[in-house]
């Protein structure tokens, strides 16, 4: 703070109130002028008492005191004195007063439908490999150095990759590695199994490692808080004063919670198709991870997003024990002597010291005079930036990737470890549940310097080709860049292949979505996408261990020199001498199978992760049998008259049994043939349309045995914990979520390629309420405002409602509804043949699940959801892609992370609420793993209302209204979605009929097939169907109305889900329940608490649309009721922003010193909404108003609404635009 922020008083105190010159004279004075000077007096007398005791006192209060040292009329100020010091919120609390499990059962009934639908596949059948472009909900800096603004810079310039190892992950981009190839399946290609290996996600700090020597945030907080008596920052350092270190140590982040959820979200879509194996044989799988908390967490996150929550009985976790006692292949430099041994392991830093003395010498420049009284050095520098350097430049690199090795060739080759060292686990890898050796999905967790280790084991040379990195500039176009190989949550995908276009099964490597050469491996070849025949691999890795020096390169006696004056880019050490002491100490054969010790010698090695597990497995093997085969020898002649007579007695066989059909090639074994003349009519197959399910997990697997895997085996690591995050308050500006990573564009719509359309269409975002969520932006409702904080306010709690994920179709519709496309094609296929653009129908079945067989659900679907795309969403399972709700909770604790500190003090844990649909309560249940991390028990409590008729319910309140279930007033959208249909697809249908013959498409048919591109996509990550329609049409997909503000029975339908609100914001409880809401669970504190700062409840989209329309929101129906003729211009109602898959609405509550009373404000989907439409609530730039204005107003708009009425009224309206409303009320009688 500078000597300007005073008043010249302020400067010049304190003052000396005596002169020794002159002795005051008596001075006459009135009475009144006496109490003033009395008055004078006591003010002067006491401010000399505080100034004595409390000298800061005088500081201005919003300038946090300082200490302070007087030079002549100045005064410095200097840092607080907790700068720099920890900041730790401990959360959950450990016995917190509201936890009662019995008023929180997991499991209600009343789960609606749940049949599952077929696998994923993107790998095989997307077009383009989607990527991972983003770090959402990470915030980059507004500015950069001296720059006044990112734009100033490279116009591609992203921050987040340029952070090394710290870095987020995110895909590497076709032909980053040199090949131009992506993931996806080359031409010809199947995928038979695929290996993956990641590393953990985002973390806090290790407090070991070459940080501990140089660089560490921890030592630069630690030397800040002891100094902060002398020193003061200004300028871009000013922050610095009031600085609190709220880094924890090791564990994974919430944002690395995520980044393993996503890429098992991810990997699930691009390879679920693989689980099909184990259905088949009957079996889980088996992946790995090691014992550290971080590396566990990030398994078991990893493990949600693939499997799905929750985890029991659908694959079994392997946890390695990360301890110098135990051999483990995820984390080998405990068995490696030579990898922790100073001067060895450590090589990089002298090249680390060196080379930022270089690069960030003007930055110690530029920053040193912003920051008086505390000298800054280039290792504080680099403590903010951080960097990394490893792999092939390491004399022990490779020996670290020596045991991961060994165990993928046993995978590959299907044959156990025959010798071990302690590079691998004999006991957990000679058995066969621990390590199967027949599975067709591995997947592996470890640490980013052991995938390094890996790929410089395998040879990898392309990534040595610039040889030797020097610490004196950056090479052009190096060969080797940390940020692209290992990132957090970097992963390697080993991907097996069978292809007709080259002989036996292939193998190709794929690093952060980018194709890696093998030329390095030899007789691998020079191949376009990457590939390397598996027994060629499998070859030259062997050959490659068998010259790796295992017990050389971790035990022997080698030095190196520091520096450039002896470099490797192989990963190795100096050769082994041919004569003299090699080993620092004597040891037994290990591969002759002699026992090992390590370290001082004296310990029995333990590899075991059980304490009672038992001695290595060994396989019986068969004895070879005598031959029986007789001697006598016959000629070539005779061979082939045998071959002969074999090949016409079987085809004889053939034709007696099934006719001449037996001899049509395998090919068309399922076509029908109609000749006319010379034409052959080739027809659909019988199995088209039909149903494709993959059950899985299995009910009994076999290989199921959970006491050899067991979820706590101690050695976690550090495991102290940090702040709360707390983006909303901090950040410049606010994370967007700008899309759905693990979902495929369309090269092509309708008869366009994608190119030719509007540069900034986005399909994803014409879905209407099949949209994946995404965040609108800024000024999207109307208002130059967003969600962060505004200037002079602070949040002081949150009320959130969501929707649920992405989900599966019902089977039965009014209009539309994907099955019943399925249903008509299957059932006519024997007539029809498709050509062009819709040849793909010759071989499609449907994937997105099971017919429902309860006709009894229908009758609980509720008024038409807008936009009308979408009249089929009750009683239907969620779908694998619960990505969305699990990003939305790990948004939220980002966000306001920062508000479980009131429970924390309180001594209390949250109430959150959902319904007991199977979607309903797993996007609940996704959303707080997102928010809380696994396990949830003891972070929250999870209220499930039941969604039923007969059970009161705000989440669900159509089933206490009787007239939702009226169709004439409850789906009076089916009117207007008939004729605009028929307006905006006739050219779609005029286009595709052509394609296929024997089949009369109409426009439901074509409608449909919009409806099974947002399906299919959001189910299997890409549908063929979204190929088909221009974009054009997809805005008139986007386009509808009949539900919320245009439905006579909207407003009535949020009418119990605002007097919770109310009784939330007013902390009173409900009095009269004359309504959907639950008088049982609304009047218990327990279930139904009213101090809380924060609340989540999940519902329906419909829901949400019901509660926007009664909380008088009109400014979302401001162009009126919209026409079915035509899209209006600037329409004020477009449903994919208001109510996309996992839509969103946070009621955010602040307080703020520029106006006098707690505001409120509403957020939809990141864009801030006007409430000008709520009584009292005034035209503000943020869009806040005053809560008791708020309230008041809400309380006259219940009283307004007539539950009974609207509800059980005996009222008609008449169908299409005959009757309109826009307030979602029905005619008054």
């Amino acid at each position: 703070m500078t000597d300007s922020n005073f008043s010249k008083a302020d400067k010049a105190y304190p003052l000396d109130y005596h002169d020794n010159e002159d002795i005051p004279r008596p001075i006459k004075t009135s009475n009144k002028q006496q109490l003033l000077l009395a008055f004078i007096a006591g003010i002067i007398a006491c401010g000399a008492l505080q100034l004595v005791y409390i000298p800061g006192y005088f500081l201005p209060s919003l300038v946090i005191p300082k200490h302070e040292a007087q030079a002549g009329n100045k005064v410095e100020v200097f840092a607080s004195s907790y700068v720099g010091s920890s900041e730790v919120h401990s959360y959950p609390p450990t016995h917190p007063i509201n936890a009662d499990p019995t008023l929180f059962p997991s499991d209600v009934g009343h789960a609606g439908g749940t049949p599952t639908g077929a696998e994923p596949a993107v790998v095989l059948t997307a077009p383009a490999y989607p990527l991972q472009t983003g770090a959402v909900p990470l915030v980059q800096p507004n500015k950069l150095g001296r720059k006044s603004g990112k734009g100033k810079g490279s116009r591609n310039f992203d921050i987040f990759q340029k952070w090394g190892n710290l870095s987020p992950w995110y895909s590497v981009g076709r032909g980053a590695f040199g090949l131009d190839s992506d993931p996806t399946v080359p031409d010809t290609c199947r995928v038979t199994g695929l290996h993956l290996l990641h590393r953990h996600g985002a973390r806090y700090p290790t407090r070991l490692g070459y940080a501990a020597a140089f660089g560490g945030p921890s030592k630069l907080a630690g030397e800040l808080n002891r100094a902060a008596a002398n020193w003061n920052a200004t300028g871009k350092l000013k922050f610095l004063n009031e600085w609190t270190y709220k880094l924890g140590e090791e564990l994974l982040t919430p944002f690395g919670r995520q980044q393993l959820y996503d890429l098992g979200v991810s990997m699930r879509l691009k390879y679920g198709f693989l689980l099909k194996d184990f259905t088949k044989n009957n079996t889980i799988p088996v992946f790995r991870t090691e014992s550290q908390d971080r590396m566990l967490q990030s398994a078991l996150n990893f493990a949600l997003g693939f499997f799905g929550y929750p985890l029991e009985g659908k694959y079994q976790q392997s946890i390695l024990i990360e301890d110098k006692d135990f051999s483990n292949s995820l984390a080998p430099y405990y068995a490696c002597h030579n990898a922790l041994a100073k001067g060895k392991g450590d090589r990089g830093g002298y090249y680390i010291r060196q080379w930022t003395t270089i690069y960030l010498e003007k930055a110690l420049h530029r920053l040193q005079p912003q920051i008086k009284g505390f000298k800054l050095s280039i290792e504080h520098l680099y403590t903010m930036q951080q960097m990394y350097e490893s792999s092939f430049g390491s004399p022990v690199a490779r020996v670290q990737g020596y045991g991961w090795i060994k165990e993928l060739l046993a995978r590959l080759t299907h044959t156990k470890i025959a010798h071990h060292n302690p590079a691998t686990n004999a006991t957990l890898d000679d058995d066969p549940i621990t390590f199967p050796l027949d599975h067709s999905l591995y997947v592996d967790a470890t640490h980013e310097v052991v995938v390094l280790n890996i790929i410089t084991a395998l040879n990898l040379t392309s990534f040595a080709a610039t040889g030797p990195l020097p610490w004196t500039h950056i090479p052009h176009n190096r060969a080797f860049e940390v940020t692209k190989l290992a990132p957090f949550a970097t992963n390697v995908q080993f991907q097996l292949l069978e292809c007709a276009s080259v002989p036996g099964p292939q193998i190709r490597i794929i690093i952060n979505d980018g194709v890696a050469p093998l030329t390095g491996i030899g007789g691998c070849p020079e191949q376009r996408d990457g590939m390397c025949p598996v027994d060629t691999f499998v070859k030259a890795q062997t050959k490659l261990l068998a010259e790796t020096d295992w017990d050389w390169g971790c035990n022997g006696d080698w030095t190196v020199p520091e520096g450039p004056k002896w470099n490797t880019t192989t990963g190795s050490p100096p050769e082994r001498p041919k004569h003299g002491p090699t080993i620092m100490a004597a040891k037994p054969d290990v591969e002759a199978g002699q026992s090992y010790a390590r370290d001082s010698y004296d310990d029995q090695e333990r590899e075991t992760l059980l304490p009672s597990a038992s001695g290595t497995y060994s396989a019986p093997i068969s004895s070879p049998k005598p031959s029986t085969t007789s001697k006598r020898q016959f000629g070539f002649l005779h061979l082939f008259l045998a071959f002969l007579a074999g090949a016409i007695a079987c085809g004889g066989t053939q034709l007696v049994v099934c006719g001449p059909g037996c001899f049509v090639p395998s090919g068309a074994k399922h076509e029908s043939a109609a000749t006319t003349k010379n034409d052959v009519k080739v027809l659909a197959p019988p199995y088209v349309g039909s149903t494709e399910v993959h059950n899985f997990p299995p009910a009994s697997p076999t290989n199921a045995n959970p006491t050899l895997f067991p979820t706590n085996v101690g050695y976690p690591g550090g495991t102290p914990t940090g702040a709360e995050p707390g983006v909303i308050l901090t950040a410049p500006a606010y994370p967007i979520h700008t899309g759905a990573a693990q979902l495929v564009v369309p090269d092509t719509l309708g008869h366009k390629d994608r190119g030719k359309g509007k540069r900034d269409f986005d399909i994803f975002k014409k879905w209407g309420n099949l949209s994946p969520w995404y965040s609108v932006g800024r000024g999207a409702f109307g208002l130059d405002s967003e969600p962060t904080v505004p200037e002079t306010c602070r949040v002081t709690g949150l009320h959130f409602l969501h929707r649920h994920g992405a989900r599966y179709p019902t089977q039965w519709a009014a209009y539309g509804g994907p099955a019943k496309l399925a249903r008509k094609l299957n059932k006519a296929a024997a007539d029809w043949n498709a050509t062009g653009n819709l040849e793909f129908l010759n071989e499609w079945s449907y994937k997105l699940g099971e017919e429902l067989k309860d006709s009894k659900l229908k009758t609980f679907l509720p008024q038409y959801s807008l936009p009308l795309v979408d009249n089929n969403f009750f009683h239907n399972r969620p779908m694998k892609l619960t990505e969305p709700v699990d990003d939305l909770g790990i948004s939220m604790r980002m966000k306001y992370g920062f508000l479980l500190k009131n429970f924390t003090e309180s001594n209390t844990i949250p109430v959150f609420r959902t319904e007991s649909q199977d979607r309903m309560l797993h996007s609940a249940l996704n959303f707080a793993i997102g928010f809380f991390g696994y396990p949830l028990e003891g972070k929250y409590q999870q209220s499930i209302t039941i969604e039923s008729s007969g059970f009161n319910n705000t989440l669900a309140p159509y089933d206490t209204c009787p007239n939702t279930n009226d169709k004439r007033k409850s789906e009076r959208g089916i009117y207007y979605v008939q004729r605009w249909t028929a307006i905006y697809l006739k050219d779609a249908q005029s286009r595709l009929q052509p394609s296929i013959k024997g089949y009369d498409l109409n426009i439901e048919d074509v409608y449909i097939m919009q409806q099974m591109c947002a399906y299919e996509t959001v189910a299997i990550g890409y549908s063929k169907f979204c190929e088909l329609f221009t974009e054009e049409e997809w805005e008139g997909f986007n386009y509808a109305y009949g539900s919320a503000f245009g439905s006579p029975v909207a407003r009535v339908q949020g009418y119990g889900w605002i007097k919770e609100l109310v009784a939330r914001l007013t902390h009173t409880p409900i009095t009269e329940h004359n309504s959907s809401t639950n008088s049982t669970l609304d009047n218990d504190p327990t279930t139904f608490p009213l101090n809380q700062s924060l609340y989540v409840d999940a519902t329906h989209e419909v829901v949400v649309l019901n509660i926007i329309t009664a909380l008088n929101l009109t400014n979302f129906a401001t162009s009126g009721p919209l026409p079915y003729t035509h899209i209006p211009e600037n329409r004020s109602f477009e449903v994919s922003k208001i109510a996309p898959f996992a839509t969103n609405m946070q009621f955010q509550l602040l307080e703020c010193t520029s106006v006098p009373e707690p505001q409120i404000r509403i957020i939809i989907n990141d864009g801030v909404t006007p409430l000008t439409g709520i009584k009292g609530c005034p035209e503000q730039a943020d869009g806040m108003c005053p809560v008791d204005t708020f309230v008041k107003a809400q309380q006259e708009l219940l009283l307004e609404t007539d539950w009974n009425y609207d509800c059980h009224g005996d009222w008609t309206v008449p169908e299409g635009p005959a009757w309109q409303t826009t307030n979602g009320s029905p005619p008054k009688a």
